[in-house]
């Protein structure tokens, strides 16, 4: 068995809103480097779903080298977070997906790939990053995901040196066209006759009105029966056609976006108001469909990920922010770290699948006083440019954070 195949570059289409594609959503996006392409002798061609079909993405010479180097048992480097969360002992995502299909393995892949590394397209798993149409200004998103960000993120770039200028090259009449475009679905719906999973995200999904046409089509043609529907969505928008439409699927699996509680949730993910959360988040309870909340797990929230499980109805599910790596909860100070660790442990959550996932990723000595620093000044401009009141900045939305720092002798105004 190969200890570096995974079955995604052969079955998944993993989308991003600028109409970039990549292995997965996960694999290493630094500076483009694993978007689909074709070697260039001078430069790269890039592809984008504005302008190129999914088999010229699938097939790209990018694809192609990562199959061919996954079925020689070497690591791509794009796929290094994977092979090290399972150094670690963690459960990575490859880890994951072999297990959702296991049918799809080595000896399966082999058979079903030409000597180049081609492919034909029959995509099982499908991840649709629609667009950056979006209604809210999450602390932890940017331009890409989210057109609330492009004057926030401009000013924070023109101040901060640290915050890096990557998304200046997205030309936002153009990159963010594809998810309304009928062509797009069209050729979706020929390359992926066989759906098993259909991921959609955003921006905010729910503001995409030709990914509705979409559903009904899955719908009318009878293959939604066969397709498991999964979402996140900022539960600020719940259309009235969106509930009756779920419900003619395999399954939907609804995974609302929600970051912490009341002012703490109203700042990460600003603007969204915690009734309206609460409000949307019981009508979904109330139906037929699989909520499970989604908690993106960051330096704001990472003392209070307690509460939040004491307070969630559903399951959770966390996922860790390591891009900008300033807002990932490494930075916190060590001994901030150790004792929110230490307080998890000794808790009614110190035996579960989080706390096993926090102390593999955080319960170490290792820190770069730099980017505590960083976060620090980015929180203080973006409360400036955002005009916060008060009462709404970081450090009075997260006290027991700061009450932390300050018992350990650390700086948080700089």
């Amino acid at each position: 068995m190969s200890k570096t195949y995974c079955p995604l570059p052969w079955i998944h289409l993993g989308t991003h809103p600028h109409g970039g594609v990549t292995p997965c959503c996960i694999s290493d996006h630094t500076a483009g480097k694993n978007r689909a392409r074709n070697f260039g002798t001078d430069r790269d061609e890039f592809f984008n779903l504005n302008d190129h079909d999914i088999n010229t993405h699938m097939n790209s010479d990018y694809f192609k080298q990562i199959r061919q180097q996954m079925l020689n048992d070497e690591m791509p480097a794009a796929c290094m977070r994977c092979y090290d969360e399972e150094s670690k002992g963690i459960v990575s995502k490859r880890k994951h997906e072999m297990q959702q299909y296991p049918e799809k393995n080595v000896t399966w892949a082999k058979q079903s790939t030409d000597d180049s590394g081609r492919i034909n397209l029959d995509l099982r798993f499908v991840e649709l990053r629609l667009g950056n149409v979006c209604n809210v200004r999450c602390v932890t998103c940017n331009p890409a995901s989210s057109s609330q960000w492009r004057r926030d993120y401009k000013e924070l770039t023109e101040t901060l040196e640290f915050v890096n200028d990557g998304y200046s090259w997205l030309d936002h009449r153009h990159d963010f066209q594809w998810p309304e475009d009928e062509n797009f679905y069209e050729d979706l719906y020929n390359c992926a006759p066989n759906m098993e999973v259909l991921y959609i995200n955003g921006g905010e999904p729910t503001l995409i009105k030709a990914h509705w046409k979409y559903l009904r089509r899955l719908v009318d043609s009878g293959r939604s029966k066969n397709i498991v529907l999964w979402y996140n969505i900022n539960m600020t928008n719940l259309p009235e056609q969106a509930i009756p439409l779920w419900q003619e699927f395999k399954e939907t699996r609804v995974c609302p976006s929600i970051d912490d509680l009341n002012i703490r949730n109203h700042y990460i993910r600003y603007p969204t108001y915690w009734a309206d959360v609460r409000n949307n988040l019981n009508t979904l309870m109330e139906t037929n469909l699989t909520i499970r909340i989604t908690q993106t797990v960051s330096a704001y929230n990472f003392a209070y990920l307690d509460y939040f499980l004491d307070w969630a109805p559903v399951p959770v599910d966390m996922n860790f922010v390591y891009d900008p790596d300033f807002l990932s909860p490494a930075v916190l100070p060590p001994e901030v770290r150790q004792e929110i660790i230490l307080k998890y442990r000794n808790g009614k959550y110190g035996n579960g699948v989080h706390y096993n996932n926090i102390v593999g990723l955080f319960d170490n000595n290792v820190w770069d006083p730099t980017k505590w620093e960083q976060f620090c000044r980015y929180n203080d401009q973006l409360d400036k440019q955002r005009n916060h009141p008060a009462n709404l900045t970081w450090r009075t939305v997260f006290p027991e954070l700061i009450a932390m720092v300050e018992k350990y002798g650390y700086e948080h105004k700089l």
